[in-house]
């Protein structure tokens, strides 16, 4: 009896999931074929050039960079003969580039009695899998014919585990990579092997690899279609049907911005073809989607999906955008902070844009008017006693704008701190081509640091050298013009970011060689 029971669950564990895998196959981990989550199982399983959302992870592990906060998904599909199949999945950002997902799939054979009450039931069957992705969005890569943006890659491990009529079974890794990019704001490919890992129990992994090409149509304000087609090529050795070529369509229509419609069908798929479904979604705070998949061989199956976001949102970098400057500081004085930042590493950046918050808050409001162009500075006025957040982007020369910087705090006081001494013998000199500076220690302990100033022969203005406080009375600049005056002053910066008036003006002029 015992061994009629094993091979009763065996053949739920083995059959059935392979008549809706896709594309056949001999596997230990058919059923991780299963399409997860409502939306996509609606659109035909065509997912690989969207996957922005908690359930991304499953279709292209690099499409999690687009989850912009923290979002949880979980569905329920109901099955053949009682069985079911269950998947849940966490995505979160790290940064405005970086995400991570955690997610846990189920294939379950509830216990049975397949002897007529004769002998013992039967135990309860699964095949549980556990995945971890990570996923890093590296920027664009511009021509000047055209740009690809937001170039992603993406990696996950999974660790699957079966039990059978009681019995557990070896565990297996298997490893998944993808790789999605941008031609425009509203074209998508996206590339994935799946399911990558060695035989265990004499077979292989379900491996197969995926191309996706997506298009999202814009109609109105609130209202698009989304278009995916995606084509597969299963490369199970262990079986012939596996070398079969799959392809995948689906659509979405959006309407209202929160009411959405699904189709989508599979072809070369025996058991499967039409899917159907559709969608309410709650802005930045829920989905609630469903999907309608009947198969050939045993009827209809049925996916609900309920998603869940959380926290505030993290901007995604605009296809073409720069990166954003580095090492943003805050200096707080009386009703005032001063925030100083790194310039972006791109050579067509125009100018930043300074955002500030109080601290705790939602969203950043622009301080400048235009974008700070002369300096890496801004100075503002505010209220003493409220910590500030302060944020810097990067505008290059298309008029895109970057991601915030990482923030930098600040909180003006009147504490009774009063302006650093003026800074006082400042002398110019040259040596091996080079213009040394150099000026009296002020010998003030409030005095956190120096700025240096300068301007060339014709400039209407200094600007300042540095781009951080000097620790010492001295500097020496290279590569300057030869026979070009160049000008120089230093001031003094207390702890707090107040600055001392200007020093007397010191000149130099780099003499041509041989003269």
């Amino acid at each position: 009896m015992k061994r009629f029971a094993l091979l009763t669950a065996a053949i739920s564990f083995a059959f059935f999931p392979r008549l809706f895998a896709m594309g056949g196959g001999t596997s230990y981990a058919d059923f991780l074929t299963i399409g997860c989550g409502a939306r996509p199982s609606a659109m035909g399983g065509a997912y690989t050039a969207i996957a922005d959302d908690a359930s991304g992870n499953f279709w292209n592990p690099a499409g999690i960079t687009a989850v912009d906060r923290i979002s949880v998904t979980a569905m329920h599909l109901v099955w053949f003969m009682d069985d079911y199949y269950d998947y849940f999945s966490a995505a979160a950002p790290l940064d405005a580039t970086t995400d991570i997902a955690l997610s846990a799939n189920a294939m379950i054979v509830p216990s049975f009695d397949s002897t007529g009450g004769l002998g013992t039931p039967a135990p309860a069957s699964y095949d549980i899998a556990g995945t971890f992705t990570y996923a890093k969005n590296f920027g664009s890569i511009d021509t000047r014919d055209f740009t690809i943006g937001n170039i992603s890659l993406g990696a996950s491990i999974k660790y699957m585990y079966r039990q059978l009529a009681g019995i557990d079974y070896a565990s297996q890794m298997l490893y998944d990579a993808g790789f999605m990019a941008g031609i425009n704001q509203d074209i998508k490919i996206g590339i994935t092997a799946s399911d990558m890992g060695e035989a265990v129990n004499g077979e292989n992994s379900p491996f197969n690899v995926r191309f996706g090409l997506s298009y999202n149509m814009k109609l109105t304000n609130d209202s698009g279609i989304l278009i995916d087609c995606d084509v597969e090529k299963p490369v199970d050795m262990a079986d012939t049907a596996y070398q079969q070529w799959l392809v995948s369509a689906g659509a979405e229509i959006k309407f209202l911005s929160c009411l959405f419609l699904r189709g989508g069908y599979k072809s070369g798929n025996s058991d499967e073809g039409f899917a159907v479904g559709g969608g309410f979604k709650w802005p930045s705070v829920c989905d609630m989607d469903y999907a309608f998949v009947p198969h050939d061989a045993l009827g209809a199956t049925h996916r609900i999906s309920l998603s869940f976001n959380f926290g505030n949102a993290v901007a995604r970098p605009a296809i073409g955008a720069p990166s954003p400057p580095e090492n943003v500081t805050a200096a707080a004085g009386d009703r005032t902070a001063s925030v100083s930042w790194d310039p972006a590493g791109q050579g067509d950046i125009t100018g930043y844009n300074v955002y500030y918050r109080e601290k705790g808050g939602e969203k950043y409001s622009k301080l400048n008017s235009a974008p700070v162009t002369d300096e890496r500075k801004l100075t503002m006025m505010l209220s003493n006693g409220i910590a500030y957040q302060f944020a810097v982007t990067s505008v290059n020369s298309r008029g895109l704008e970057s991601v915030y910087s990482s923030f930098a705090e600040a909180t003006p006081e009147k504490h009774g701190s009063k302006k650093p001494l003026r800074v006082d013998g400042v002398n110019t000199s040259e040596k091996d081509g080079n213009i040394m500076v150099e000026w009296n220690d002020t010998r003030d302990e409030a005095v956190a640091g120096y700025n240096l100033y300068y301007k060339k022969s014709g400039d209407a203005k200094f600007r300042k050298l540095n781009q951080k406080l000097l620790s010492e009375n001295k500097a020496t600049l290279g590569g300057l013009q030869k026979k070009v005056r160049y000008f120089f002053m230093v001031t003094s910066v207390s702890a707090d970011g107040v600055e001392s008036d200007y020093s007397e003006i010191s000149s130099r002029e780099l003499p041509v060689e041989g003269y």
